[in-house]
C-alpha cells in the first residue's frame, strides 16, 4: 500500500512542477525564446526572438529571469540570433558561458564588446564581420575562441585579455582584422589555429604567455601570414617544442635574430611520425630575419625561402628533410651546420653563400652511404651555390654524394680530412676548384666526380681502389703515393681514357717504375717517370733573382702556389724556367 502511495505523491509533484515535464522546457519572455538547459542548476539558453520583436540598438541582456516561480541564469546565447542587426552596444549577462555560431555576425555598428568572466566558448563567426568593433576585452575563464569568431573585424585595434585558461585560438579567429595592433592573452596559449591572424597587417608583438621551457606550442598554417608589422613573438625562444605549419609566418615582418630550440625528439632516429619540433614548408618565407640559430629541429621544404636580409645560419643537431631551404636568400653568406639527416637539395640555389662549415654529423640508423659513422654531404646539397668559395668539414664527414657541389663555379678550397668516397659529378663544373686538401684515406672516386675543374694533379694513396672514367678531367699528372701497382683484377677498378694514356704523366715512387710498366692499366701510360727523373731542368739565363716565382702545369696553365699538389710542374722566375717535381 505504501508503495502505491509513493507513486501517487510523485505524480502529484510532477503535475505541480511542470518544468520537469518535456513539454515545458521552452518558453518566451520579454521578446526572447528560452530553452531550459538545467532545471537543477537553474540555467537557460536564449534560442530565438519572439515574432515581431526587434532588439534595442543599446542591447542589454537581463542578469536573470523568473519563470513559474523559479529564477534562471542566462548561460548561453544560441546561433544566428542577432545576425546583421543594427545594435551599437552590447551588455552581456555576467553568468554567460557560451556564445553560439554567427550570433552577432555582421553587426557592423557594434563598437565595443566586453566578454564576462564565466564565458568559456565563443562560436564560429560569432562576431565575424562586425566591421565597427574597435575594442574587445576578454576575461577569466575563456578556453577557446572559435573559428572565424572575430574574422573581418576591420576596425578592431586592441584585444586585452585577463585569462587563465585560453588554450586555443581557432582557425581564422582574427583573420582580416586589418587594424589589430595589440593582442595579449594573459596566459599560456598552446594552439594558434590556421590563419588565426592572417592579414593582420598592423599586429606588432602579440603576447601568448610563452614563458615556461616545458610548454609545447602548435602554430597552424598561415597563422601569421602577411602580418607585415609583426617583428617578434615574445619568449618564442622559451617554448619547449614547436610544431610550426606551412606558411605560418610567411610574408610577416619577423626580423632580427631568430633563435629556436625545438626539442625534436625524432631528429636522431627515423622520427617520421613524430612532428614535434618541426618547421614546415615556407614557415618563415619572405620574412626579414637576418640571423638564425636553431637546435633540435626538423626542417621541411623551402622553410626560409626568399628572406632577403638573412646573412648567417647556425644549426645544431637538426634534420634537414626539405629541399631548397634557403633558395633565393641572396644575402646569406655563411652557414655552420650540425645535422643528423640531410635531404637531396636542402641547401641548393643560395646565390650569395660563400663559406660553409660542417661542424658535426651523427648519422641516423640505416641512413646514407657507407659506414654508420660516416658523415655525408648529400645529393645536390650545395648545387648551384655559384659564389661558394670554401668548405670546411669536421672529421665525422667522409662521403660526398652525387652532384653535391655541381656548378659551384667559385669553389676553390675544400678541407675534409677524412674524405673516403666522392660520388658521380660531386664537383662537376666547379671550374675554380684546384685543391681538395689531404685525401690519403680516399677509397673511391666515381665517374666525372671532378669533371671540368681546375684540379689537374691527383694523388693515388694506398687506400684508393676505385677511380672511374673521367673522375678527374682534365688530368695532367697522377702522383702515385703507393709503391705497389694493384691491378683491376684484384678487385680494384681503374678506368682511364685514351687521352689519359697519351697525355697524362704518371709519376711513381723511385725504384717502382718497372712494376708499373708491367701491370695493367698502368703500362698503357705513355709517360711514366719516377719521382727522381723529374729533376731534369731546362734553364735560361737568370736576369732577376728577385722576380716573383710562378708555377704552371704541363699544359701551360698558371697554378696558385698555395694550391700546388704533388706532381710535375713548370716553375718560372724572371727569365729562368725549369721543370720541378712537387712532393
Amino acid at each position: 500500500m505504501l508503495k502505491y502511495l509513493g507513486y501517487i505523491l510523485m505524480f502529484l509533484y510532477v503535475m505541480a512542477h511542470p518544468l520537469s515535464g518535456q513539454a515545458a522546457m521552452s518558453f518566451e519572455q520579454g521578446g526572447y525564446k528560452y530553452e531550459i538547459t538545467s532545471v537543477q542548476e537553474g540555467e537557460v539558453t536564449i534560442v530565438g526572438l519572439s515574432e515581431g520583436f526587434s532588439p534595442d540598438p543599446d542591447l542589454t541582456f537581463p542578469e536573470s529571469i523568473s519563470y513559474n516561480n523559479r529564477t534562471f541564469k542566462i548561460t548561453a546565447i544560441g546561433d544566428d540570433l542577432f545576425k546583421g542587426s543594427s545594435i551599437t552596444s552590447l551588455t552581456l549577462p555576467t553568468s554567460l558561458k557560451s556564445i553560439g555560431n554567427y550570433t552577432f555576425y555582421g553587426c557592423s555598428q557594434l563598437k565595443k564588446v566586453t566578454l564576462p568572466n564565466p564565458l568559456r566558448e565563443v562560436g564560429v563567426w560569432a562576431f565575424g564581420n562586425c566591421t565597427g568593433l574597435a575594442a574587445l576585452s576578454l576575461n577569466t575563464f575563456l578556453s577557446s575562441v572559435g573559428e572565424s569568431a572575430f574574422n573581418g573585424c576591420t576596425s578592431l585595434t586592441k584585444v586585452e585579455a585577463n585569462l587563465t585558461n585560453l588554450k586555443t585560438i581557432g582557425e581564422r579567429a582574427f583573420e582580416n582584422c586589418h587594424s589589430l595592433e595589440s593582442f595579449r592573452s594573459g596566459c599560456y596559449t598552446e594552439t594558434i589555429g590556421k590563419s588565426a591572424f592572417k592579414n593582420c597587417e598592423c599586429l606588432i608583438s602579440p603576447d601568448f604567455g610563452w614563458n615556461n621551457l616545458r610548454q609545447k606550442v602548435v602554430i597552424g598554417d598561415s597563422a601569421f601570414y602577411n602580418t607585415s608589422s609583426l617583428n617578434s613573438l615574445p619568449n618564442m625562444d622559451k617554448v619547449y617544442t614547436f610544431m610550426i605549419y606551412p606558411s605560418a609566418f610567411e610574408n610577416s615582418g619577423i626580423s632580427g635574430i631568430l633563435s629556436l630550440s625545438l626539442n625534436n625528439s625524432g631528429a636522431a632516429g627515423d622520427g617520421w611520425d613524430d612532428f614535434n619540433g618541426t618547421l614546415c614548408k615556407r614557415a618563415f618565407a619572405h620574412t626579414q630575419i637576418d640571423s638564425i640559430y636553431i637546435q633540435d629541429a626538423r626542417l621541411l621544404d623551402s622553410v626560409f625561402v626568399d628572406c632577403p636580409k638573412l646573412r648567417g645560419i647556425e644549426f645544431t643537431t637538426v634534420s634537414m628533410y626539405g629541399t631548397d631551404l634557403f633558395a633565393g636568400c641572396e644575402s646569406l653568406k655563411r652557414a655552420k651546420l650540425s645535422y643528423h639527416r640531410a635531404r637531396k637539395g636542402c641547401m641548393r640555389n643560395i646565390p650569395g653563400l660563400e663559406t660553409v662549415q660542417l661542424k658535426y654529423f651523427r648519422r641516423s640508423p640505416g641512413y646514407g652511404y657507407g659506414d654508420a659513422n660516416w658523415g655525408e654531404v648529400c645529393e645536390e646539397m650545395f648545387a648551384d651555390c655559384i659564389n661558394l668559395k670554401a668548405l670546411t668539414a669536421a672529421n665525422s664527414f667522409s662521403v660526398i654524394a652525387s652532384n653535391a657541389f655541381i656548378n659551384c663555379k667559385s669553389l676553390t678550397d675544400i678541407s675534409m680530412p677524412n674524405m673516403r668516397m666522392v660520388y658521380q659529378k660531386a664537383f662537376y663544373n666547379c671550374t675554380s676548384l684546384s685543391n681538395i686538401g689531404e685525401h690519403s684515406g680516399l677509397w673511391e672516386v666515381q665517374e666525372e666526380a671532378f669533371f671540368n675543374t681546375d684540379l689537374r694533379t691527383f694523388t693515388f694513396g694506398d687506400t684508393l681502389g676505385i677511380f672511374e672514367k673521367n673522375a678527374v678531367f682534365p688530368l695532367d699528372t697522377i702522383y702515385m703515393a703507393r709503391k705497389t701497382p694493384e691491378s683491376a683484377w684484384l678487385g680494384n677498378t681503374y678506368e682511364f681514357t685514351e687521352e689519359n694514356f697519351l697525355n697524362t704523366v704518371l709519376v711513381v715512387q723511385p725504384g717502382t717504375i718497372r712494376r708499373f710498366q708491367k701491370t695493367s692499366p698502368w703500362n698503357m701510360f705513355w709517360n711514366i717517370i719516377e719521382a727522381s727523373d723529374a729533376s731534369a731542368i731546362e734553364t735560361l739565363p737568370v736576369d732577376d733573382k728577385d722576380a716573383p716565382v710562378e708555377y704552371f702545369n704541363l699544359n701551360g696553365i698558371k697554378i696558385n702556389e698555395e694550391r700546388l699538389l704533388p706532381g710535375l710542374y713548370i716553375k718560372r722566375q724572371g727569365e729562368k724556367t725549369e721543370k720541378v717535381l712537387i712532393k
